[in-house]
């Protein structure tokens, strides 16, 4: 699945290849941000490392918040600017594709929970909150 996210991205690059788009600082840092998380989370997999996965879940909040900055300001290009609707579509697409993997590697995260501690907290908004109040039951 994450293969499919990175030729979407790949796919986006070609395509643009030579046109004028706006540059989006922010999307190659999401890309950088994001990369880092699935690393960690692999990282996090091999070693059991239950703070490691908590890490990688709040982050995935971040690169969330940053999605969604990111497509407002994409959405802003496009009314500024109709000529550069589907070079901004690609790239829309491409945001979407690093965003789902932001959240493969939150899951794995959330495996890596389950497996050290038998916690299931795919639908926590903190995993530690909820961790320490099955500790204190």
């Amino acid at each position: 699945v994450v293969a499919d996210g990175v030729a979407g991205i790949a796919s986006m690059v070609i395509e643009n290849h030579g046109k004028e788009v706006p540059s989006l600082i922010g999307l190659e840092n999401m890309g950088q941000i994001v990369l880092k998380m699935l690393h960690n989370a692999l990282d996090a997999f091999t070693r059991l490392d239950l703070k490691a996965a908590i890490n990688i879940h709040n982050e995935d909040k971040k690169v969330n918040r940053q999605y969604e900055s990111i497509l407002r300001e994409l959405m802003t290009f496009m009314m500024e600017d109709q000529r550069n609707i589907g070079p901004i579509l690609n790239e829309m697409w491409a945001l979407r594709s690093l965003e789902r993997i932001g959240d493969h590697a939150s899951n794995i995260a959330e495996h890596v929970v389950y497996l050290v501690r038998g916690l299931d907290v795919r639908h926590q908004d903190s995993i530690e909150d909820y961790i320490e109040q099955v500790n204190e039951q």
